[in-house]
């Protein structure tokens, strides 16, 4: 909660600073994108868990590898797309061995959202697409 509250009482100063490193890291993409159509990583660090809806989302914990982990870092790998505002597709990939499902996030170049579409089709044309886990 604490980092919440420094979010939103930064000077305007602080938010400059920001978002200058927010434009560095855009910059980097740029040229990520010179060689590459698309860019593929995990769409989150989990497979699929059980939603959470008791207190906050800030003070939601999972259990990783027998360590408590905040909730939200579950949003980590959706950052860097959403931070430089590149369009990012979530494709299913398949299930771990417990029958959960997990899949890859497809991020391409800002404003080739049609590129990234055509990345995820392929993806899923190769693993089957998505299939509903039992009993849901």
């Amino acid at each position: 909660m604490v980092e919440l509250g420094r979010a939103v009482t930064l000077s305007y100063r602080e938010w400059q600073d920001l978002d200058e490193q927010r434009a560095r890291i855009t910059a980097g993409w740029a040229s990520v994108f010179a060689e590459a159509d698309a860019v593929l990583t995990p769409a989150a660090p989990l497979t699929a868990f059980p939603h959470q809806t008791a207190g906050t989302p800030l003070s939601r914990e999972l259990e990783v590898n027998g360590r408590k982990a905040p909730y939200l870092a579950q949003m980590a790998w959706a950052t860097p797309a959403s931070l430089s505002g590149l369009p990012a597709t979530t494709v299913p990939l398949g299930r771990s061995a417990a029958g959960l499902p997990f899949g890859v996030q497809v991020i391409a170049p800002r404003w080739h959202d049609r590129t990234g579409l055509a990345v995820a089709r392929i993806v899923e044309r190769v693993t089957g697409g998505f299939e509903a886990p039992p009993g849901y």
